[in-house]
């Protein structure tokens, strides 16, 4: 993408702008609760989930399973809470989560100043924790997962309905997808299907769930479950982004993931990126080797471009049904 100062200027008014209309309801309902107004209005949510959590553990008979779940948003509340009580009370509660944002950079800096280390530990993985999610949920994979991560609906991903419509939103930042709804209409239409497929609950996700081929009576999927490693603090390869970083550039030096590289372009003339395996690193066509100059790479530089949608296969069209002919006395 070209750079998106316009849509990370508009993303900062919006979070500014949320946060002071939030700021005295927050304050109002952690007093009337006997929670901290100071820390409500810088963590939100959070201070009341824990609270909310505390009370469901302390209700639990000895004849029952305690367990942690959530879709969405509120799979990453669960996914906190589960962290919350392996540190604080040292306990190890089951978690499933669906299509949930993970909470490992989240947790470390939040655009209110705030962090949450003091309940969580954001530094390592948690076996507790499962996470099912499509692999182009734009949703669904924001930050990275605590635990392990399970891939559903990976079977002729390529042609499905999902890669149609996810396709025109991948090569974007997230604040351009995400502000889409005010600055830019056709990717906001573009972003919404793709999360019809993806995400929604009574739409894409709903119907990878029930698919036996996608989701087995084992718990284990078609695209496999697998444990990422963890985000240390130090962050070396500098995973997790700041809140108060807004100008910079945007391309193809910026990608860490091949797959993330294959949908970029370069920030100044919207050259293709290619990828360095040998090295992890992305870099625009002209600052390569391959190109005019360049750095060279060991493993050789390549374009890892997603499937053309020619390579598959033409849905067979529904038979147009015969006019009926309508008789005279009718």
């Amino acid at each position: 993408e070209h750079g998106d100062l316009a849509a990370r200027a508009a993303w900062r008014v919006k979070i500014k702008t949320d946060m002071w209309k939030n700021r005295e309801r927050w304050r109002k309902l952690a007093v009337d609760n006997g929670i901290d107004p100071e820390r409500a209005e810088k963590t939100g949510y959070w201070e009341f989930s824990k609270r909310i959590a505390e009370v469901a553990v302390r209700n639990v008979h000895a004849n029952e399973t305690f367990m942690l779940t959530g879709y969405s948003a509120g799979g990453t509340r669960a996914s906190l809470l589960s962290m919350y009580f392996e540190k604080k009370f040292g306990k190890s509660y089951e978690t499933i989560s669906f299509v949930a944002p993970g909470p490992l950079c989240f947790a470390r800096h939040m655009a209110t100043g705030a962090n949450l280390l003091e309940d969580v530990d954001p530094y390592i993985m948690h076996q507790q924790i499962t996470e099912y999610v499509n692999p182009l949920d734009f949703y669904g994979n924001f930050d990275y997962d605590a635990g392990n991560v399970c891939l559903v609906g990976t079977t002729n991903l390529e042609c499905s309905a999902a890669a149609k419509d996810c396709e025109h939103i991948y090569g974007r930042t997230a604040t351009t997808n995400m502000i889409a709804d005010g600055l830019y209409k056709d990717i906001m239409r573009k972003r919404k299907r793709c999360l019809y497929q993806t995400h929604y609950w009574l739409g894409g996700m709903n119907r990878n769930l029930l698919n036996d081929s996608f989701l087995h009576v084992d718990g284990t999927t078609d695209g496999g479950c697998s444990m990422r490693s963890a985000i240390p603090s130090s962050d070396p390869h500098g995973l997790c982004p700041t809140p108060t970083k807004f100008a910079g550039p945007v391309g193809c030096n910026h990608q860490i993931s091949k797959e993330a590289c294959s949908v970029s372009s370069s920030a100044t003339f919207g050259q293709s990126c290619l990828w360095c395996e040998a090295d992890a690193k992305c870099r625009a066509y002209s600052s390569t080797s391959t190109g005019f100059w360049g750095e060279s790479c060991a493993s050789g530089w390549k374009d890892y471009g997603h499937v053309s949608g020619e390579l598959c296969p033409v849905p067979t069209p529904m038979p147009t049904p015969a006019p009926t002919r309508r008789r005279w006395w009718r």
